[in-house]
């Protein structure tokens, strides 16, 4: 990969750090290492919003190819809750790919599936209350709507870490 360009609309990029991240909030923000992440580890677990995340070198080396800037496309869109992205990848060799994402995985238009609720919800509970809390409260969760009484879901909030 010779460059990455990240073209956001407005809003996103009013949001955005143009700068590779230097604490575990400023990763939150960095859409160049949010991106050379994702590329390299997939995608990005709370974890990857820590110090350990961003004390990557090859994620840093990635990112350092990366500019982002706002899109021609979505210049004139205003205000949050549509953040469309193009993500263009120029390799060594002149080929261009390019992706675009008019509605992020997690949308109205495109919700995760339930195995990828799963997933993200055990990842952040389990850093609160433990893997096996966090597991049985999302099954809990799950079945919400049918439960016959709330008296199995306070014990579980309340779990220490397992």
């Amino acid at each position: 990969i010779a460059s990455i360009r990240i073209g956001v609309s407005p809003h996103a990029h009013d949001r955005a750090i143009d700068a590779y991240p230097w604490s575990e909030d400023s990763s939150r923000f960095s859409l160049r290492y949010m991106l050379a992440y994702a590329l390299i580890h997939g995608a990005l677990p709370l974890t990857a919003f820590t110090e350990e995340g961003y004390d990557d070198d090859r994620v840093r080396a990635l990112a350092q190819r990366c500019e982002t800037g706002i899109d021609d496309e979505f210049k004139s869109l205003t205000g949050s809750g549509y953040s469309p992205g193009r993500v263009t990848m120029t390799m060594v060799d002149g080929t261009q790919l390019e992706k675009v994402v008019y509605s992020p995985t997690g949308a109205r238009k495109t919700p995760m599936s339930a195995e990828k609720v799963r997933e993200k919800f055990l990842s952040c509970a389990t850093r609160a209350i433990g893997e096996g809390t966090a597991s049985r409260l999302h099954e809990f969760l799950a079945r919400l709507g049918t439960q016959d009484s709330l008296d199995d879901l306070w014990p579980m909030l309340a779990d220490s870490k397992d």
